[in-house]
């Protein structure tokens, strides 16, 4: 029996379900990553060794080592150290160095940042001092940690479960329009395709990031580590979504090739056996 000859609308439909389902899958990834990094546990120390990075620059060793003597004498007292407005026991600082401190200081506005949003954090940075040369200086700019908030975060959430929501509603139009084990194959193509980009993009990120050097100070460090663990994290969840579609489409492909031979055969086996005599059945002994 011949199969019957598909629509050509709805071969184009197909290709069209399936194009706009790539570019649905590519952009989940992206809000997947995103949500990622906004997530707290990544956000905040991302934000604290950047702040910490503008600090440092923008203190002096005499600074620090006043901080450090009001600490040491009084170590239940508060203190504080320009540019952050911020507040911290002294029993806290003490001892610290001066990288320690900065990250010490910047935690507590980085804190502030993620929980409240960028405009309480913009709060408690103070007009900067002029520099040692007597040059007036920029306050400091919070710049893309300003978007490592709560309020991102749960942004960034919504839609990615409405993009989810797009992304099942194609590949079942896609799964819909195909025929046979196309039906898996062709969704499990498309997932392919999209998530090839994302954990490519990971994984030069993360060489990208490469190792600290013996003399980068502390919070570069730190950061370095972060992004290169966020970036290894990010590449082995796609890079384990594009296994499952390989192997899903390995599977299709599969069942597909054998599929007209497991007939063919089935047709040759019952042939043979038509063929085959019967032995007679005994008859009734006297």
């Amino acid at each position: 029996m011949e199969a019957k000859t598909r629509p050509g609308w709805q071969i184009d439909l197909k290709w069209v379900a399936g194009i706009f389902a790539c570019v649905a899958i590519f952009v989940t990834g992206i809000l997947f990553s995103l949500s990622e990094i906004t997530e707290r546990g990544r956000a905040e120390p991302l934000s604290t060794a950047f702040v910490a990075f503008l600090v440092d620059g923008r203190v002096t060793d005499d600074e620090f080592d006043a901080v450090q003597a009001q600490a040491a004498a009084d170590p239940s007292s508060l203190v504080s150290l320009s540019p952050l407005d911020v507040e911290v026991p002294g029993s806290q600082i003490a001892g610290l160095d001066n990288e320690e401190t900065s990250l010490l200081l910047a935690g507590e506005l980085a804190a502030v940042l993620y929980a409240e949003g960028s405009e309480a954090a913009e709060a408690l940075i103070l007009e900067p001092r002029p520099n040692e040369e007597g040059e007036p200086q920029e306050a400091i700019d919070l710049g893309p940690t300003s978007s490592l908030t709560a309020g991102q975060h749960s942004t960034f959430r919504t839609l990615l479960f409405v993009a989810l929501a797009i992304v099942i509603a194609l590949l079942s139009l896609v799964a819909f329009l195909s025929r046979g084990l196309g039906r898996l194959g062709a969704p499990a193509v498309v997932l392919a395709l999209s998530t090839a980009p994302l954990a490519a993009l990971w994984t030069l990120a993360g060489n990208a990031v490469g190792t600290a050097g013996e003399d980068e100070p502390l919070y570069a460090v730190i950061a370095r580590e972060l992004i290169r663990d966020m970036a290894g994290d990010l590449r082995d969840f796609f890079v384990a979504v594009l296994s499952v579609a390989l192997a899903w489409a390995v599977i299709a492909v599969l069942g597909t090739l054998l599929t007209p031979l497991s007939r063919k055969l089935g047709r040759k086996l019952a042939t043979l056996a038509a063929r085959t005599p019967q032995p007679e059945a005994p008859g009734p002994s006297a």
